[in-house]
C-alpha cells in the first residue's frame, strides 16, 4: 500500500517536472553538432568507403549512421 503511494507521488511529480520543461531524460549522445557522425555522413556520401570502414574511421555506431541517413533522407527527399 505505502509502495503505491509512493509511485502515485513519483508519478505526479515528473508529470510535473515535464510540464515545467526540467524532465527531459537522456541527452543524445549523437546530436546534430556531433563532429564525427558529421564526418561520417558525408564520407558515406562519396560512396568511396563501407559502412564498416567508415564507422571505424570516426567511432560512430552503426546504428547511429543509419538512424542519421534514414533521417537526412526523411528531410531531404530523393528526387
Amino acid at each position: 500500500m505505502e509502495r503505491t503511494i509512493l509511485k502515485e507521488k513519483q508519478r505526479n511529480g515528473i508529470e510535473i517536472a515535464k510540464c515545467k520543461g526540467v524532465y527531459v531524460g537522456r541527452p543524445k549522445k549523437y546530436h546534430k553538432k556531433h563532429a564525427g557522425l558529421k564526418h561520417a555522413i558525408e564520407l558515406y556520401k562519396l560512396n568511396k568507403y563501407t559502412i564498416k570502414e567508415i564507422t571505424g574511421m570516426t567511432s560512430a555506431s552503426r546504428s547511429a549512421l543509419y538512424r542519421a541517413l534514414k533521417e537526412q533522407e526523411e528531410k531531404e527527399p530523393v528526387l
